[in-house]
């Protein structure tokens, strides 16, 4: 009709009923726009609430993370305070011999606590900090010795899985230990002939191994690498990742 030179006359030479329809399709295109157009404000809206949500649900994370940072850091100098009082009064009553083993006790345990909380992956880092509270509480030791920030040829998503996946399986563990020695994670990587590798020692009670071992293969899909997993002493498993670059 549009194509028409005359269109207006023309539209007026359809039949009624025709002219009815094309107005009712012009009407329903408007309005088919207009809703169009609502929909994509309402999902605009609905994905702005939800990167809000994410805002503040890390908000809170970081809150709590360092409100766990505050506490734990101040339990820790309340007891090195107290230590070296300790150490102190044991000195001025010349009493060098428990003077000694004091020390020796603060010095064991300040290693253990910078272990606990530092390593050269940030992401690491993060994880362990976030567990410092239950790590305390439930005697855990963590000893992390990552002597290459060549772990960053992971990429931080993967680190951050996979981790998490060994932090959370050995507490799960852990929950079936009652010795305190046998409650030690330890987590470790170097360069090899070019390879890195990485070795984790956590305790081990009750663990499917198979289980385990494709769930590592699953959130390490994207790496070409070899898994290594055997029982070592008791509650104690070794896991052996030998990444390479072929």
């Amino acid at each position: 009709m549009i194509a028409e030179d005359q269109h207006l006359h023309v539209f007026k030479d359809y039949p009624r009923q025709y002219r009815i329809i094309i107005i009712l399709c012009i009407v329903s295109y408007l309005l088919t726009i207009v809703i169009f157009i609502m929909i994509i404000n309402t999902h605009k809206v609905e994905t702005d609430l939800k990167i809000e949500k994410y805002k503040s649900e890390a908000l809170d994370q970081k809150f709590s993370l360092m409100s766990q940072h505050y506490l734990y850091n101040f339990n820790f100098l309340h007891d090195l305070i107290h230590s070296y009082s300790d150490i102190y009064r044991l000195l001025n009553n010349k009493d060098l011999e428990c003077a000694k083993i004091e020390l020796n006790a603060l010095m064991d345990k300040t290693y253990k606590e910078f272990n606990s909380i530092y390593s050269n992956s940030i992401v690491l880092n993060y994880l362990l900090n976030m567990r410092l509270n239950s790590f305390k509480s439930n005697h855990i030791e963590c000893i992390t010795t990552i002597e290459d920030e060549k772990i960053n040829i992971i990429d931080f998503n993967t680190q951050f899985y996979f981790f998490n996946y060994i932090l959370d399986i050995s507490e799960k563990q852990i929950q079936f230990i009652e010795k305190d020695e046998y409650k030690i994670i330890a987590i470790k990587s170097k360069m090899i002939a070019n390879n890195l590798i990485i070795q984790c020692i956590i305790p081990y009670v009750n663990l499917n191994l198979e289980e385990f071992k494709n769930n590592l293969y699953s959130i390490l899909s994207q790496y070409h690498c070899i898994i290594d997993i055997s029982k070592e002493q008791k509650f104690k498993i070794k896991l052996i990742i030998n990444f390479n670059k072929t």
